[in-house]
């Protein structure tokens, strides 16, 4: 899957192994809310974790428990 740009990101879980961001894929007009893993089983979540990772999109925020963001 083909995307421009990933935004907003912030860990999903205590344990740092899903990131919550925002991502404009090819073909949408307006970025969808992503959760991006080590695990996913596809191609294209685990490239995107792995990348938010390296820092290729700024720093990712820290966990916060739902209700807190």
């Amino acid at each position: 899957m083909n995307y421009s740009e990933v935004t907003k990101a912030m860990y999903g879980n205590p344990e740092k192994s899903e990131i919550r961001c925002e991502i404009l894929f090819e073909g949408f007009d307006k970025p969808i809310a992503f959760n991006a893993m080590a695990s996913d089983p596809m191609a294209h979540g685990q490239e995107i974790f792995k990348r938010l990772i390296a820092g290729e999109f700024g720093e990712i925020a820290d966990y916060a428990p739902p209700g807190e963001v």
